[in-house]
Order: C-alpha cells, then structure tokens, then sequence
C-alpha cells in the first residue's frame, strides 16, 4: 500500500471511531483547520478503557507531547498498548522472548520498566525495559508517521559535544559513525546508538503497512535492531490473552488502530 493511501485511510478511519464510537461530533484544530481525526478537548479520550489511570502511575505526565489529542498519535498509541500489560508479566515477557529470539528464562525477571521516560536522563524513548538477566530493551514505536523525528534542538554542535558523542562512543554498532551522518537520521541512530552490549536491543515497532518507514528502516539492518508489525504483535497478544480479562481490551485496540 502506498503511503498516501494508508495515510488517509488511517484518518478516515479515525474520523468514524471518534464519531460513533467515541460519539464526538465536534473536531480538533491542526495549524487552524478542523481535523476530523483530532480530539477538541482533553486527551482523556484518546486513552482505551481504564489506561489513562495507568498512564498516570506509570509515566512522566509532563511528557504528552503537543499532538497527543490527534488520534493518530503514536505516543498514546504505545501507551494504549503496553501500559495494561505492565500488570501482566509472564505475558508480556513472553511477548519480548519471542520478539528477540531469547528463552523467556534467559531474560529474567523485570527489573525496570519505564514509559515515556529518560535514559540517564539524556535520551528519550517510548517504552524501556531492564531484565535480571541483563537484557536491556528500548522500543520506539510509530503509527502513521511519514517519517522519523529530525533533531529539534539550537545547536547541535553543543548537543553533539555535551550528549552524542559520548553515546555514540560507547556505543557497539556507531563508534565511527560522523557527526553529520547521524544527524541525517537522527531518531535512528538516537536508539541504535544504545545499544552497548549483546544484551541490548531496540525494536522498532511500526504497521508494516506504512511503506516510507519500512523503507527508511530497510537502511539500519542489524544483529541487535527488530522490527516488529503493529498488526502482529496485536494478534500474537490476543492468543496469549484468550479467555482472559484484557481479550476484550486488545480487540478494542485492534478496532482503533488497525481496523483502517
């Protein structure tokens, strides 16, 4: 599918959630204009069931970033998905085992787990997870993002300086990797770049349905880095969670997202 047809599918989708199931006729603005697929009032709504007290527990409620009332947001969508399972360890280690080709034994216990969070106060990511058996996982997720974030800040000179070198030198794929090479794919390279040890990884978890990410991802193919389908990971919870209370909860996400 190409990019501008799974785009506007998305939002179209979107739109009808947010009227009939959500039953909100009125729109949100985006530079000015009304978006049919954007909250008007508070981001509460953008939450499935019971999640945003969970959101509250567990994430830094400072950090909803300025498009979190867009339905589309990936940030609320990660949420959506990852925050009820905290609760549920065995399935959602089961869930990790699979994804890195790791026995669920090896991988140990939880440690720490962190949504919406720092690194050592430096790097931002979606969702962190530290195992007893010294696995460290960092997951960035996207939705219907065209493509990755570029560097927001003034001077990348100082950030570079103060921050990324000293990532990327402790670092176990970027060691030679230039200045103006990383700042080309930022993002990128922002989350590869922590991976240290052969017990680190990053997940890139995104719908495969969405070809400009895919394709930008086709760049960054190493040992350490997975990709994982939105589409798949929601089916493979759904199993681990027949019969169970949350089954509704993932079919209700399924229908969200990944009905368009």
């Amino acid at each position: 599918m190409r990019y501008t047809e799974f785009n506007k599918r998305v939002k179209k989708h979107l739109t009808n959630y947010k009227n009939n199931v959500l039953r909100i006729k009125e729109n949100g603005l985006y530079k000015g204009e009304e978006k049919g697929h954007i909250l008007p009032g508070k981001v509460e709504s953008n939450f499935l069931s019971d999640t945003y007290s969970l959101y509250t527990k567990y994430c830094n409620e400072n950090r909803l970033n300025t498009y979190s009332n867009h339905l589309n947001s990936s940030q609320i969508m990660c949420m959506n998905f990852f925050l009820p399972l905290f609760n549920e360890e065995e399935i959602f280690n089961r869930m990790i085992s699979e994804i890195l080709g790791v026995n669920q034994e090896d991988l140990g216990k939880i440690v720490d787990i962190f949504c919406n969070a720092m690194h050592n106060e430096k790097y931002q990511f979606d969702i962190y997870i530290e195992y007893s058996g010294g696995y460290k996982v960092f997951i960035e997720t996207k939705y219907s993002e065209e493509n990755f974030r570029t560097f927001q800040g003034k001077d990348k000179d100082q950030a570079w300086e103060e921050r990324y070198k000293d990532l990327l030198n402790s670092s176990l794929y970027l060691k030679d990797l230039e200045k103006e090479v990383f700042y080309k794919d930022y993002q990128i390279y922002r989350n590869i770049g922590l991976i240290k040890d052969e017990k680190d990884y990053v997940i890139f978890l995104y719908p495969f349905d969405n070809e400009r990410i895919r394709n930008k991802l086709k760049e960054f193919k190493l040992e350490q880095v997975r990709e994982v389908d939105w589409n798949s990971i929601t089916y493979d919870v759904l199993k681990l969670l027949k019969d169970t209370d949350l089954e509704e909860y993932y079919k209700e996400f399924s229908m969200k997202y990944l009905n368009y």
